[in-house]
């Protein structure tokens, strides 16, 4: 039997589906754009969720929907070693208001997670439910008021190959924040919990199989478009300042940049 095994999985069984089905494996590593042993190199067991390192800048992404599931995704980014830190991860699902604004429930979960972080920056998939919501003047107004830099992203290309996908070869890419430790995830007590979905998502994720759930992949998406938008902000090269400009430039400067002789 052992013998008939070996022979069925060498030679009709691909090395996923036999993580899977035989070997009883509900996070399958062989074959993975995000394995797991990859992913538990970021956890940091002595961090909990929810916390703001000092000095970060915090960024939200957002998966929008209405009757299926809404991710939202929230890093603190970390502008000088650009280190992305895990500090929350909220989904919820069917956020349809009452009344005759079906988006009320969307709007408030997207400005709650803002608010009760004090996000600076949220990037929003810019999917067909979005194309509703751009027309909600309150949610404009509510992120206006918290001073919240407010962008989208639209995901395309289909294809069920990784390399005939944009929006996969997309997804894909952040698997370099995992293998390079540039996320640290939190793991310490009631942490875990939180983040086992997180995991879970990124763990199952195959390019073209869109029958997987994947709104905290495309939430946490979202969030990297935000931490890169405020890494170059922040990393912009300003002008020196005067004192460390040469004498004949100081002199320029304070002429009204007039030559002088």
């Amino acid at each position: 039997p052992v013998d008939k095994l070996i022979k069925h999985r060498r030679d009709r069984m691909d090395a996923r589906i036999w993580q899977l089905s035989c070997q009883q494996d509900p996070l399958p590593t062989t074959g993975a754009v995000f394995p797991y042993d990859s992913i538990a190199s970021c956890f940091n067991e002595k961090m909990f969720l929810e916390h703001v390192p000092h000095g970060t800048r915090v960024v939200v992404g957002i998966d929008p929907a209405v009757t299926g599931f809404t991710a939202g995704v929230v890093f603190a980014v970390d502008p000088k070693s650009e280190l992305r830190y895990l500090v929350d991860v909220w989904n919820e699902e069917n956020l349809t208001g009452d009344g005759g604004d079906h988006h009320a429930g969307l709007v408030q979960f997207i400005v709650e997670l803002c608010k009760k972080y004090k996000a600076q920056t949220l990037c929003l998939e810019s999917n067909s439910t979005f194309k509703l919501l751009s027309s909600s003047l309150d949610l404009r107004r509510q992120l206006n008021n918290l001073g919240v830099d407010f962008f989208t992203y639209t995901s395309g290309g289909t294809g069920s190959a990784l390399g005939d996908s944009p929006e996969d070869l997309a997804v894909a890419q952040l698997s370099g924040l995992f293998s390079n430790g540039m996320i640290v995830i939190p793991y310490a007590g009631w942490s875990k919990g939180r983040v086992k979905d997180f995991v879970d998502q990124f763990v199952r994720w195959r390019p073209g199989d869109k029958k997987l759930i994947r709104d905290i992949v495309k939430a946490t998406q979202m969030a990297e478009h935000a931490a890169k938008r405020v890494i170059a902000k922040e990393n912009f090269i300003r002008p020196p300042e005067r004192k460390n400009m040469p004498a004949y430039l100081r002199r320029r400067r304070s002429l009204g940049g007039k030559a002088v002789g």
